[in-house]
């Protein structure tokens, strides 16, 4: 059911008897709303800040679904030279059933110098800064997609130790980081946000949405519940470091350039590599390299090698990042191959290959 606003007007002059005159109507108070500026922007123009961001998902009784939960913390460094620190909590959760014992709970990201290093565990691994980390989980534009859509309540309110304007909002369209689909299936929302006084950056975002229509990759079909959206700002322009992780795989290379890289599965033979790869770093189970073909003609590529080397395609997935992802069996062995394209067509693909025992 939606919530109407009810707005009640307090009728309180009086007559004193006689002939009186007429008091000067009070003026309807105009709506201050957010204002038009770039959130993104903002933010970007801080030198550093730290982020925190939650997730809260949670079905209805009768879904049988569980509760999902899910957490983004960020350090970044914008100047002088951008570095970020990344970790993602409770992904198994918002897997899809069949991907939760493949899924890491824990994603580690740190970027620093140029450089992408990843982990999932206490393993860190170098490869090439092709993808932004954050993955727009933490775009505050999305946050505020219409400044109109905010109404100010309170000024001058200190919030992580930030003075800060208060806005409210109540509408489906604020809620941008939401799909189409999802938006027009929501029946309540209450939600807040304060906004640095100084730089118009947002230091806190508060949002429970209910709704019949929500899409997560753990539900197989669209969902009745609630979702909480939380977010905050802390530090702004305070000193930080952010330091590449020691010892992490692939900053030397553990081949000699002309040895050939032997995975298993393979029979020994070596693992078909395009001609210009580039290899970051390889072990029995693992391959890592950039080459200049395209995506398209990476896929072309390994359909024939792999297809002569006797694997069979089991499953393949596109993803909206551009990037593909497939699957292939041979006997008692599992490949997953994953192709990222650059980010403008002077950037290399990058492209990994894992062998693991079929389960």
């Amino acid at each position: 059911m939606k919530r109407t606003v009810v707005a009640i007007t307090l009728l309180f002059l009086a007559l004193l008897g006689g002939c009186q005159p007429a008091p000067t109507p009070t003026a309807t108070p105009v709506p201050r709303h957010a204002p038009e500026v770039d959130y993104r922007a903002a933010l970007a123009a801080l030198d550093t800040y730290r982020a925190r961001a939650s997730l809260d998902v949670y079905p209805a009784e009768g879904t049988g679904l569980k509760k999902a939960h899910l957490e983004v913390e960020v350090d970044a460094i914008n100047r002088p030279e951008r570095a970020r620190r990344t970790t993602i909590r409770g992904l198994r959760s918002m897997a899809r059933p069949e991907e939760r014992q493949r899924t890491a709970d824990v994603l580690k990201f740190v970027e620093v110098g140029g450089s992408l290093y990843v982990s999932t565990g206490t393993t860190w691994l170098k490869t090439p800064a092709q993808n932004d980390p954050e993955q727009g989980i933490l775009d505050p534009a999305l946050l505020i997609p219409d400044p109109t859509l905010f109404t100010l309540v309170a000024t001058g309110v200190k919030v992580n130790d930030v003075v800060a304007d208060q806005y409210t909002f109540s509408g489906a369209n604020a809620l941008a980081y939401l799909s189409q689909p999802e938006r027009e299936a929501i029946v309540a929302v209450a939600g807040n946000v304060w906004l640095a006084q100084e730089g118009n950056f947002i230091v806190r975002y508060r949002a429970t949405v209910h709704g019949d229509g929500f899409r997560f990759d753990f539900s197989p079909k669209p969902f009745m519940g609630k979702i909480e959206v939380a977010y905050d700002i802390y530090g702004p322009n305070e000193p930080l470091t952010i330091e590449p992780p020691k010892d992490a795989l692939g900053e030397q290379p553990e081949q000699e350039p002309d040895k050939p890289i032997v995975l298993e599965g393979f029979g020994g033979t070596p693992f078909p590599l395009p001609p210009d790869a580039s290899v970051a770093m390889s072990t029995r189970q693992l391959v890592v390299f950039d080459t200049t073909m395209t995506p398209e003609e990476v896929t072309q590529y390994y359909a024939n090698a792999l297809a002569e080397a006797g694997w069979k395609k089991a499953d393949e997935e596109e993803r909206s990042t551009g990037s593909r992802r497939e699957t292939w069996q041979k006997e008692t062995y599992q490949l997953v191959l994953t192709i990222v394209p650059g980010k403008t067509n002077n950037e290399p693909t990058h492209v990994t290959v894992g062998v693991n025992p079929s389960k």
